[in-house]
């Protein structure tokens, strides 16, 4: 990283509420609906020159939820951020870590990516690998779960490799991580027993390589 501020950038975001069940409510209604996610504000705004920014919104709580049922909220601002203002050839390197599949214009955020970085720096790239089999068949059995979700790109290490070419960069190293089940509710589930999910990442790497949860790519400039 070469430390360059990177102010006057434009930022798109939004703001969401998500609802969280207390632990024993899994057992208790194990076949409950998932509640959507809600956005309570969305805009536009610019970095300072500290290259930060500030987003100030009210952590509304959903009040269709009685005190009774012991619900929490938890808020989540996501930006887009695809026009840096750094001068070309800046970084040593780039994290770019579970990012790219919200953002609509991927190709540009990949080639501000390749602008920004040295001849020779490296970005790490990590992106659900939800464009795989596996799971699609999360989707399949959860469909309301794709009018929820922020996603706007399913990738797989084909997809995502020919845009990564495309820009210029050259893969060196593509890795899968985390295996689970395809059922969104449950793999969170599973997930909250380390022993398992030992257990389902052991039995993804032997029979299951490709269908690993998240992706993870080292490519060069």
């Amino acid at each position: 990283y070469a430390g360059n501020l990177i102010d006057g950038a434009k930022v798109s975001y939004r703001v969401v509420r998500r609802v969280n069940y207390p632990y024993w409510y899994w057992w208790y209604r194990p076949y409950y609906s998932s509640v959507p996610e809600t956005e309570i504000k969305n805009g536009e705004t610019v970095t300072n020159d500290t290259g930060t920014y500030i987003i100030k919104f009210k952590a509304l709580p959903d009040e269709s939820f009685s005190k009774s049922e012991n619900v929490t909220f938890s808020y989540e601002v996501l930006a887009d951020v695809t026009d840096y203002a750094a001068h070309d050839n800046s970084f040593d390197v780039v994290f770019f870590n579970h990012v790219l599949e919200h953002i609509p214009d991927d190709e540009k955020a990949l080639g501000e990516v390749f602008r920004i970085l040295k001849k020779g720096g490296i970005c790490i790239l990590g992106v659900p690998n939800e464009g795989a089999f596996w799971w699609q068949l999360a989707y399949k059995f959860q469909p309301e779960s794709l009018k929820t979700t922020d996603h706007v790109h399913f990738y797989t290490v084909k997809t995502l490799s020919k845009k990564i070419k495309d820009q210029g960069f050259k893969i060196k190293e593509v890795k899968g991580l985390g295996w689970g089940l395809p059922h969104w509710d449950w793999d969170a589930r599973v997930r909250g027993y380390k022993i398992l999910d030992d257990l389902f990442e052991l039995f993804g790497k032997i029979f299951l390589p490709g269908q690993a949860s998240s992706l993870y790519f080292v490519i060069e400039k």
